[in-house]
Order: C-alpha cells, then sequence, then structure tokens
C-alpha cells in the first residue's frame, strides 16, 4: 500500500502527503468535538 502511494506521488511526496492529511483529520476532530462541546453546554 505505501509502496503503490510512493509509486504515485514520488518518494517525499508521499510522506508530506501523509502530514497532511493527518493534520486536516486532527484538526476536523477538534472542530466535531468543540461543536459537541457547544451544543450540549
Amino acid at each position: 500500500m505505501i509502496d503503490v502511494k510512493a509509486g504515485i506521488l514520488g518518494g517525499n511526496l508521499s510522506a508530506l502527503s501523509g502530514a497532511y492529511d493527518k493534520a486536516v483529520r486532527t484538526s476536523a476532530q477538534d472542530q466535531f468535538t468543540f461543536t459537541i462541546i457547544g451544543a450540549n453546554g
């Protein structure tokens, strides 16, 4: 799986893409949690 992704995007791009995806997911999770707290508060 990682080999295929690296082959398509090129070595370093795959690592950067992975870091970007993680950052986006973390941000989305924080926003989701905040929304729930706000709705319950």
